[in-house]
């Protein structure tokens, strides 16, 4: 199977200015305690442009932080960017943010080694299915209940050595079951359901898992003169 196109690259993570609490962005490796459990944690994506105008157009994003994972934090915290829509081409570098886990003392404990690992990939379209039951008397004694099925299933292209989502095709099935004209039915006329794709990292589905290291120092050093070995 070829691999899918990257819509993007973890390249680190970030803090606001030199101690965190505050200013332009910069690669974070150290941090002081009480400002990591105080402020939000940051990272950057390299967004690659390879699904502009092609689907999917959207992303998951996985964050594990010393084996505590969040899910699209990119969903529950929208208005924490500072750039914008991510499937856009050449947005250069995305941030984002994520809320530190400290529902207990080894997240934040004063060591070197604590590790995130960063995990981005496209998000398949969901497939789309809609559903047409109609009820159709048979003999007086019996009924048939018939349901037809359509669903949207995604065309796959390669397009300069990648296989991309070009358009989609209907699959259509029909079930029928009879049933005494008695009984009730609860529905008839027409239905939709979405079946949302799993979420997959692998590399076969575009997906890059990269991991960073940064240290956490005591708060009762200052927040500007970083530990040395």
């Amino acid at each position: 199977m070829t691999n899918l196109p990257q819509i993007a690259v973890p390249v680190g993570l970030f803090k606001a200015g030199p101690s965190g609490a505050g200013g332009q962005y910069e690669p974070m490796t150290k941090i002081r305690k009480d400002i990591f459990q105080l402020t939000n944690m940051i990272y950057g994506l390299r967004m690659t442009g390879a699904y502009a105008n092609l689907d999917p157009k959207s992303i998951i994003i996985d964050i594990e932080q010393d084996g505590y994972v969040q899910q699209d934090p990119h969903s529950s915290r929208p208005m924490s960017f500072v750039t914008d829509d991510p499937k856009q081409k050449d947005r250069g570098i995305w941030f984002g943010t994520y809320k530190a886990p400290n529902a207990g003392p080894d997240y934040s404990a004063v060591r070197k080694g604590h590790k995130v690992k960063i995990s981005v990939a496209p998000r398949q379209a969901p497939i789309t299915t809609m559903h047409m039951t109609i009820v159709v008397p048979k003999d007086g004694e019996t009924k048939i209940v018939r349901t037809t099925s359509t669903r949207k299933v995604p065309i796959y292209e390669q397009k300069c050595g990648q296989t991309v989502v070009i358009g989609y095709k209907d699959e259509v099935t029909t079930s029928e079951m009879e049933v005494p004209a008695t009984t009730e039915i609860t529905y008839t006329g027409n239905s939709v359901t979405q079946e949302l794709g799993p979420r997959d990292f692998s590399p076969e589905a575009g997906g890059v898992t990269k991991e960073f290291e940064f240290e956490i120092f005591s708060s009762s050093l200052p927040p500007y003169d970083i530990p040395t070995e």
